[in-house]
């Protein structure tokens, strides 16, 4: 957006600026005036860059014999490379297509015949098992090599990527499989960019606020796949055309409460776990109403941008129209309501959306006029790691997760609490011999338990010497 800076102001300084030279370098001058400062600025807004890569076909080759050792389905690690300037989340939907010459089976069934010891017994049917399998963390792939040479159209023959153990997911025939992963924020800087231009005599700034690349491929955050499987080996693979696997990749935003609450495969990294549509706890939303329509924000002072809200639902249905109001809230009239399956014998009526990337929640009471709100049980505390270094325990909620120490609380060794800093360079809680010494560890003890609170969750760790 344009704006004028008073011109009057401008021609004012040009004067003042001319006559400067005129006076002594130490002598004051008062021209019998005030001068007020008018105009008005440009408030900008940086935007979220979403760019990520992915491949553009997926190849493999069977190799029924195991031939150099090598597996009988072979693959090249496919990469998804966040290149934009906000944290996602990347779902991949693995289908393969229909083939009159080759029957999709269960990895049992191909083994059960590939083991058979009489080769005149077993099936010559040309089986093929195929599964999505995410790359193991310690496989070095990075956004460099993954968009190598023609890295997306080839079949890497001769490299075979690692693969997490137990990670993969089948592909059934006729149904989709299907895998997330989560993927740090590429590099980037905000800045304000523009210039001043004159108008008609007068002097405006065109300015913009962007988001500024940083980094470069080797820096870029990357996630691997790869396809994995068997064959039976007794079938003529020469008389057989294979079934193409066809890829579908859906983005999600998320910010700092999102990203963090995605657990994640410890011998992926970045591999979500679980039901990746629904790992994120639903945050509790602002809800009050007036003349019998709801009225919603994250929190109540959080206006609601519309291209930021999808997944509206009231009483668990879809609510229709336009939701966001001329003020920022979203609103769900008396209407819509009715059309969600609101009655007048209910006494709550719940309200879910998605905002920004993180979900919301909230419930009203029609008799108290007021929300509800839920007072969760204490949870039970959750195992964390701990390992020993040089006497030293040290702690963090997974192996993966960095210790940030404004998160950190309730730290105890032994059922008392330890004293000092406990958060290393490392982002691991290190308690110290000295400080296992002042908590009452001694040298007959068989274990030492830890526990401490980290971002709101209890955890507990034991070790044994």
């Amino acid at each position: 957006m344009k704006k004028k800076i008073f011109s009057g102001f401008l021609a004012a300084a040009m004067v003042l600026s001319m006559s400067v030279s005129a006076f002594a370098a130490n002598e004051v001058t008062d021209f019998g005036t005030d001068a007020n400062v008018g105009g008005s600025g440009t408030v900008l807004a940086v935007s979220d860059i979403v760019d990520v890569i992915v491949p553009t076909n997926v190849n493999y080759a069977v190799n029924p014999a195991e031939l150099s050792g090598k597996p009988q389905i072979m693959s090249g690690s496919f990469g998804i490379i966040n290149h934009g300037s906000t944290a996602v989340k990347v779902d991949v939907t693995a289908n393969i297509a229909d083939s009159t010459t080759v029957t999709i089976s269960d990895a049992d069934t191909i083994a059960a015949i590939n083991n058979a010891t009489d080769a005149a017994d077993v099936s010559e049917d040309a089986l093929l098992y195929l599964a999505v399998a995410p790359v193991a963390k310690d496989t070095t792939v990075t956004a460099e090599t993954v968009l190598g040479d023609d890295a997306y159209s080839k079949v890497a023959f001769d490299v075979v990527a690692d693969v997490a153990s137990g990670s993969a997911v089948a592909i059934p025939s006729g149904s989709p499989a299907s895998m997330a992963f989560k993927l740090e924020a590429a590099k980037y800087d905000a800045k304000i960019s523009g210039s001043a231009v004159t108008s008609g005599g007068g002097f405006e700034i065109d300015a913009e606020a962007v988001q500024e690349y940083k980094g470069d491929l080797t820096d870029d955050p990357v996630a691997a796949f790869t396809l994995v499987g068997s064959a039976n080996k007794y079938a003529d693979w020469t008389a057989v055309t294979l079934p193409e696997v066809t890829l579908t990749f859906n983005f999600s935003k998320l910010n700092t409460l999102a990203y963090d609450a995605l657990e994640v495969d410890p011998a992926t990294e970045n591999m979500v776990v679980g039901d990746a549509g629904d790992v994120v706890p639903a945050v509790t939303a602002h809800i009050e109403m007036d003349a019998d329509s709801l009225y919603l924000r994250p929190d109540a002072s959080t206006p609601v941008v519309a291209s930021k809200l999808s997944n509206v639902k009231c009483k668990g249905n879809t609510v229709a129209g336009n939701v966001v109001d001329g003020d920022g809230w979203i609103c769900i009239s008396p209407a819509q309501q009715t059309a969600a399956g609101v009655t007048g014998a209910d006494a709550t009526t719940t309200v879910t959306f998605t905002y920004d990337g993180v979900k919301y929640t909230a419930t009203f009471d029609w008799d108290s006029n007021s929300q509800v709100f839920d007072t969760p049980a204490p949870s039970a505390p959750v195992t964390a790691h701990i390992e020993m270094d040089s006497d030293s325990l040290y702690l963090r909620p997974t192996v993966n997760t960095t210790v940030v120490a404004s998160k950190l609380s309730n730290v105890t060794c032994k059922g008392k609490a330890v004293a000092g800093n406990v958060v290393d360079s490392d982002g691991w809680i290190c308690i110290s011999p000295a400080q296992q010494t002042a908590a009452g560890v001694i040298g007959s003890d068989a274990t030492t338990t830890v526990t401490f609170t980290y971002d709101g969750v209890n955890y507990t760790a034991t070790y044994t010497w």
